[in-house]
């Protein structure tokens, strides 16, 4: 065997076995921050929501379940209700913007 083969024999059993030693890809957890759901939400609706600093750190801190990947707007509100929250209407229709807030209760 010449030289240049045994390199590339050598480099691919290297190859090899540090591709079998790297770390795998960990499962996505399995609930998600409030926040990230909104954020999905307002991608499929074109809406925008705004919430006051109280909201916001409930949203960082409150976790819902993550959604599947095709999961459509209506299932992304009810995760956001059953975590108690709740928006609505502010301004001119014509804008969809939503003020965000804790449910009372």
């Amino acid at each position: 065997m010449s030289l240049p083969r045994i390199v590339l024999s050598i480099a691919m059993a290297i190859a090899v076995l540090l591709a079998s030693l790297a770390p795998r890809g960990s499962a996505p957890e399995p609930t998600i921050p409030a926040r990230e759901l909104l954020t999905l939400a307002q991608r499929l609706n074109a809406a925008n929501y705004t919430f006051d600093r109280a909201t916001s750190e409930a949203l960082a801190t409150v976790t819902v379940p993550r959604p599947a990947e095709d999961a459509d707007l209506a299932n992304l509100e009810s995760s956001l209700r059953a975590a108690g929250f709740q928006w609505r209407p502010v301004g001119p229709e014509t804008k969809r913007i939503f003020l965000v807030e804790r449910a009372r209760g």
